[in-house]
């Protein structure tokens, strides 16, 4: 059994439903933001380093929320460094250790940091911002 088998296994019943992917395991969770589930993704990127990151269709949901994200690209980095995730123009994530950091409290963490870069321009106002 590998990590990837050991994460689906802890994850399967009550946070999130999970499913096997080729190289990672998709991870949907069971809340939703504005009636859609958000997807994740987990792999392992080196012995013991585990990357989580949004998928797809966390960015349609962004762009929806704050309508220009290319604008506001230099006020999510310094959400994303606050909280040690990572934005790549796509998505958002978090990379860690598994003994420096929990799998729940990475997920819980980047669940944190959508939740705030969601609410630029509908709850955080910057001036002479589109």
């Amino acid at each position: 059994m590998d990590n990837l088998d050991l994460l689906y296994s802890a994850l399967k019943n009550d946070l999130c439903y999970t499913h096997e992917r080729e190289g990672y395991l998709d991870v949907s969770t069971t809340f939703f933001f504005d009636g859609d589930s958000m997807n994740f993704c987990l792999k392992e990127v080196a012995p013991k380093t585990l990357k989580l990151y949004t998928a797809p269709n966390v960015l349609d949901w962004l762009a929806y929320i704050t309508y220009d994200l290319t604008a506001f690209t230099e006020q999510i980095n310094t959400i994303c460094a606050r909280f040690g995730a990572e934005w790549d123009g796509e998505s958002l994530s978090i990379t860690f250790r598994r003994n420096e950091l929990s799998l729940g409290e990475a997920y819980f963490k980047l669940i944190e940091v959508m939740g705030i870069v969601g609410s630029i321009r509908r709850y955080i106002y910057y001036p002479n911002m589109p």
